[in-house]
């Protein structure tokens, strides 16, 4: 399992189910479609998922890519009314102190 946040955070706790699915960070910081399905085609399975995924009441789930070039990780939240993405993300999930811990936003909540 893996943790994003700190203590004045929400704690969210992912589930590893694709070890080997890793990305590049200039790809990542390039990507700028909302189009879930072409994300997956470019960039494979995720690295992992959500826990919150298996709750009905959440109305995005959330995905993770690790990034090979870089300490830090891709989360993409993936709307389940539409299956487009909401925000794509990157963060340093190792150094939770540190600025780098710090969301960069490639695409925001609309």
């Amino acid at each position: 399992m893996a943790q994003t946040g700190n203590k004045y955070e929400v704690i969210d706790i992912y589930r590893i189910i694709n070890p080997q699915s890793i990305v590049k960070y200039d790809d990542i910081t390039a990507w700028n479609s909302r189009d879930f399905l072409s994300f997956k085609e470019k960039f494979g399975a995720p690295y992992a998922e959500s826990l919150d995924n298996d709750k009905e009441h959440v109305l995005a789930d959330v995905y993770m890519y690790k990034i090979s070039d870089s300490s830090k990780y891709a989360i993409v939240a993936v709307g389940r009314d539409d299956g487009s993405i909401n925000a794509l993300s990157v963060k340093d999930i190792d150094s939770r102190w540190s600025e780098d811990n710090k969301y960069e936003y490639i695409l925001e909540n609309e």
